[in-house]
C-alpha cells in the first residue's frame, strides 16, 4: 500500500544472503533468539502451518532502521529480516496481503490457503523510523492491569506482529520502589498509603495520588514482579527495547518525618478530589540518592540492557516553581540520577503536559526544562499528535528527539471513533517539516477498541507516504472477514468506506469517542459524561444504521465470524446510544412541559434500549465479569479476590469516591454494566421526573443526587461469588472466562431484532405526535 513496498527478482535476492535460514519444523539448539521468537510467534498463531515458513536474519542498509523481505522458494515462504520484529512484520505483510487473514485484538481471521500463495517477486518493506513506540502510562490500569501472561503473550505477538520495537513495560516497578525504599530507612508501614491499589497504580506511580484503593499487597508485588520479568525476557528475545521506569521526584509521606531537612513540597490536589502527593526537590541531595538506587535495583532484577528510561515529573501537576533556571536544573537532575544508575541511560519522556497545561507551558519555561538535557539523552512522546500535536507548539522541542503518537482513546471508553485523515496524513506531515522525528508510536490510555484505527497507523511505519484511504479499507475488510463463504464484498467494502467517512473521519478536538448517554449519570444537562465525554456527534448518526444492514446481510450470507461479530456488536452499540440520545432530548421536553403520557411513553421506551446488554454479553471481552474475574484470579485468598473486584469495579465506574469529578471517565459498554448499573440509574431518574409531574412540585435534585451516589457506591462494594484460584494463580494459567450467556438467540438475530423494534418505536412515536397532537414530542 505504502510507496516503500519495494519488488526486485529472485537473483537479486539471492544478493542479500542468508545470515540464518532454518525451517520452522528443524529447530535447532544454537537458533538465533530472534528467529526463535518468530518461531514461537508462528507455532502459537498457525500451528498447522509451522513448516511453510522459512526464517533469516539479514543487514539492514546504512540508511535504513529496519528491513524485511518475503518471497516465495519452492513450496516454502522465506522471511528475512533485520531484527525479530521485522521479520514478524514480514509474516503480519504475507497474512494481510497474500491469505486475506488478520490478527487484532477484537477476533481474527486466519485462513491460508492450500497451497499457500505464492509470492513471485521478492517484497520488500522498510523503514527509517528508528522507533516504533507502544502504550501509555494509563494502558496500564485501563486494559493490562489484570492481564496474566497468557494474555500478555498474545499482546506481545500482536506488537511484534505490528512492528512494535520499542515498549512501554511499567508491571512489577512497587516491587523494586519498595526495595529502594526499605534501603533508604523506610518501612514496609511506611509504605501503606504510598501505593494505590492495582487499577489505579498509573496514576500513584505518576504523582497524582497516594494510597487510593489501597494498600497494595506483598502477594500483588511478589507475582508481577515475576510476571515483568517474563514480559521483559519475551519481548527482549523479539529485538524489542523496553521502556522502564525511572525516578520523577514522587515520595512517600513518611520520606519527610525519616528525612527531616529534605526539600519536600507537599503538591496541590490533582483532579478527582484525591489529596496532593509529596515531591522531593530534584535540587536536594536524596534525589540522587533515589533515583540512582532505583535504577539500580531495577537493574538488577529486570536488567538495564536497552538503557531507555521513563519519568514524567509534572504530569498534569504544576511545578513549583515557573523559573526557567530551576525548571532547567530540574530536568539535569533527573537525568543526572538516572545517569548515575546507568552510564548509558536515555530518558524518554512524555509530553502531554506540554499540550495539557500551555498556560504554565510557555516557550521559556518549555525551552530550559528541555533544555537541561542534552539532545543525545532524551527522546520526547508527542502523546497526541494526531489531534494536538505539540511538535509544531515547542520549535519541534527544540531539538530533541521525538516520537510522533496516536492516543485516541481516553480511559477505555467505549464507541466508534477515529481520525483517519489525521493517522494518514499526520505522521509525514511531521517528518517532512522536521529533523528531529525518530519515531512513531500508539499512546492509547486503553486498547482493545477500533482495531482498524490502529492497522492503519502501525502500517505507517513502512510507507514513505499516506495511503488511498478508499482502496486501504477495501484491503483492510478482505483481511479481516472471511472472503471465502460467499457474500457481497462489493456492499461490505462500501460499507466500510462509509465507517471510514463518518466515525472515523473525526475534526473536532474531542477526547476519543462521542460519549454514550446510557453510560451516563442522569441529569437535565446532558452535554458531556463525566468531566470529558462529550456527547455531541461529529456525524450523521443515520449512516451507521444503513450501514449496519449492510453487515447484517453480510453475516447472514458468510455465516459465523469472530471479527464480523464485533463489528456487528460494536456498530450496535452505537447505534443505541444515538437513538437514545435522540429519544432523551424528547423526555426533557415532555418533562419541561408537564406532559405525563408523553413522559411516560418515551420513558417507557428509553428503559427498553438496555435490553442490548444480552447482545453485548455475547462476546467474553464485552462483560463485567470477565474483568472481574480476571481481576479476582490474582488473589491468594478471598478475602485479596474481593478487595481486587472492588478496585476493578470502582476504576470503571466511580474511579475517586462518590463526588470524584472523574466519575464515569472510564465507563464501558460492557454487559453486567449496562442492566446492572447504568439502568437502575435511569430508572430512578425516571421515577423522580414522573413523581414530580405528579406532585406538582420540582424534582428534588438533591435528594436524587444522593440517591444515585448511595446506590453507585454500594453497587462497586458488593462482591461476586466467584471462585478464587488455589493460591496465587500461576501466571501461565489461563484466566478464567464468565460462562456464556444462556439466552440461545443468536447475534445476527438480536441485532435484527433491535432495528425491528427501533422502526416500530418511531412509527409508534410519530403516530403519537398526530393522532394525540403531543407538541411535547
Amino acid at each position: 500500500m505504502g510507496t516503500s513496498r519495494l519488488t526486485v527478482d529472485n537473483g537479486l535476492w539471492l544478493l542479500f544472503g542468508l545470515v540464518v535460514t532454518l525451517s520452522l519444523s528443524t529447530a535447532v539448539e544454537g537458533v538465533d533468539p530472534q528467529i526463535a521468537a518468530v518461531q514461537g510467534l508462528i507455532g502459537r498463531l498457525l500451528p498447522q502451518h509451522t513448516n511453510l515458513f522459512q526464517l533469516s536474519l539479514i543487514p539492514k542498509p546504512a540508511s535504513v532502521q529496519d528491513v524485511y523481505e518475503v518471497v516465495s522458494v519452492g513450496d516454502k515462504v522465506s522471511i528475512s529480516g533485520s531484527s525479530g520484529v521485522a521479520l514478524a512484520s514480514g509474516l503480519n505483510w504475507y497474512l494481510k496481503y497474500k491469505c486475506n487473514s488478520s490478527v487484532s485484538w477484537l477476533g481474527n481471521n486466519l485462513n491460508i490457503p492450500t497451497p499457500a500463495p505464492v509470492v513471485r517477486q521478492v517484497h520488500r518493506g522498510q523503514t527509517t523510523l528508528q522507533y516504533r513506540y507502544y502504550f501509555n502510562v494509563c494502558t496500564f490500569g485501563y486494559s493490562t492491569v489484570w492481564w496474566n501472561w497468557q494474555r500478555w503473550e498474545q499482546e506481545i505477538d500482536w506488537m511484534a506482529l505490528n512492528g512494535v520495537n520499542m515498549p512501554l513495560a511499567f508491571t512489577g516497578q512497587e516491587y523494586v520502589w519498595q526495595k529502594t525504599f526499605e534501603a533508604l530507612g523506610l518501612t514496609a508501614q511506611d509504605l501503606t498509603t504510598f501505593f494505590s491499589g492495582p487499577a489505579f497504580l498509573p496514576w500513584q506511580r505518576m504523582g497524582n495520588l497516594d494510597g487510593w484503593m489501597g494498600p497494595l499487597t506483598t502477594n500483588w508485588m511478589e507475582t508481577h514482579m515475576r510476571l515483568q520479568k517474563q514480559i521483559l525476557e519475551r519481548e527482549r528475545a523479539f529485538g524489542m527495547m523496553p521502556v522502564l521506569p525511572g525516578f520523577a521526584g514522587h515520595v512517600p509521606a513518611a520520606m519527610a518525618t525519616r528525612y527531616p531537612k529534605a526539600n519536600i513540597t507537599h503538591l496541590a490536589p490533582w483532579a478527582g478530589g484525591f489529596g496532593g502527593t509529596y515531591f522531593l526537590n530534584p535540587l536536594d541531595p536524596l534525589f540522587q540518592q533515589i533515583g540512582s538506587t532505583f535504577i539500580s535495583i531495577q537493574g538488577q532484577t529486570y536488567g538495564n540492557e536497552n538503557h531507555l528510561y521513563n519519568a514524567d515529573p509534572f504530569n498534569e501537576l504544576d511545578p513549583p516553581s515557573s523559573d526557567p533556571a530551576f525548571l532547567e536544573t530540574v530536568s539535569q537532575s533527573i537525568f543526572s540520577a538516572m545517569h548515575k544508575g546507568d552510564s548509558k541511560a536515555v530518558w524518554v519522556l512524555q509530553g502531554w503536559f506540554l499540550i495539557s497545561d500551555q498556560d504554565f507551558w510557555r516557550p521559556a519555561q518549555t525551552k530550559a526544562f528541555l533544555g537541561g538535557v542534552a539532545d543525545s539523552n532524551m527522546i520526547v512522546l508527542d502523546l497526541w499528535a494526531e489531534v494536538e500535536p505539540a511538535w509544531n507548539l515547542t520549535n519541534h522541542f527544540y531539538g530533541k528527539p521525538f516520537v510522533w503518537n496516536m492516543l485516541h482513546n481516553f480511559g477505555g471508553r467505549s464507541g466508534l471513533y477515529g481520525t483517519v485523515q489525521r493517522v494518514n496524513e499526520g505522521p509525514f506531515i511531521a517528518r517532512k517539516a522536521t529533523k528531529n522525528m525518530i519515531g512513531i508510536g500508539m499512546t492509547p490510555e486503553a486498547i482493545e477498541t477500533n482495531p482498524v484505527v490502529y492497522a492503519l497507523l502501525t502500517e505507517s511505519a513502512w510507507n514513505t507516504a499516506p495511503v488511498d484511504l478508499g482502496r486501504w479499507a477495501s484491503d483492510y475488510v478482505r483481511a479481516r472477514y472471511p472472503m471465502n463463504k460467499g457474500g457481497n464484498l462489493t456492499s461490505v467494502m462500501e460499507a466500510w468506506r462509509g465507517l471510514t467517512n463518518t466515525v472515523y473521519t473525526c475534526y473536532t478536538n474531542q477526547m476519543g469517542t462521542s460519549g454514550n448517554i446510557l453510560s451516563a449519570r442522569p441529569n437535565f444537562d446532558m452535554r458531556q459524561i463525566g468531566c470529558c465525554a462529550t456527547l455531541a456527534l461529529y456525524y450523521d448518526p443515520m449512516k451507521l444504521v444503513s450501514i449496519m444492514r449492510d453487515l447484517q446481510v453480510f453475516y447472514g450470507a458468510i455465516g459465523d465470524s469472530e471479527t464480523l461479530e464485533y463489528d456487528l456488536v460494536d456498530l450496535l452499540v452505537q447505534t443505541v446510544g444515538n437513538d437514545a440520545l435522540s429519544l432523551y432530548s424528547m423526555i426533557v421536553k415532555a418533562y419541561s412541559n408537564g406532559d405525563v403520557s408523553a413522559l411516560a411513553l418515551t420513558t417507557e421506551y428509553f428503559l427498553q434500549f438496555f435490553q442490548i446488554d444480552a447482545l453485548v454479553a455475547k462476546l467474553p471481552k464485552y462483560r463485567l465479569s470477565t474483568w472481574v474475574n480476571d481481576a479476582r484470579s490474582w488473589g491468594a485468598d478471598k478475602a485479596e479476590s474481593d478487595w481486587l473486584e472492588i478496585n476493578a469495579k470502582t476504576q470503571v465506574t466511580l474511579w475517586g469516591d462518590k463526588r470524584s469529578t472523574l466519575t464515569q471517565y472510564a465507563y464501558k459498554m460492557w454487559s453486567g454494566l449496562i442492566a446492572d448499573f447504568y439502568q437502575p440509574r435511569w430508572a430512578l431518574w425516571f421515577k423522580a421526573l414522573q413523581q414530580s409531574l405528579d406532585d406538582g412540585v420540582p424534582i428534588n435534585m438533591t435528594q436524587f443526587t444522593n440517591n444515585v451516589e448511595t446506590f453507585e457506591y454500594n453497587w462497586t462494594q458488593k462482591v461476586s461469588d466467584a471462585p478464587v484460584a488455589t493460591g496465587t494463580e500461576s501466571p501461565e494459567q489461563p484466566q478464567a472466562q464468565a460462562a456464556s450467556p444462556t439466552d440461545a438467540t443468536s447475534l445476527l438475530d438480536l441485532s435484527i431484532q433491535y432495528l425491528e423494534w427501533r422502526a416500530q418505536m418511531l412509527a409508534h412515536l410519530q403516530k403519537a405526535i398526530h393522532t394525540n397532537n403531543k407538541s411535547s414530542l
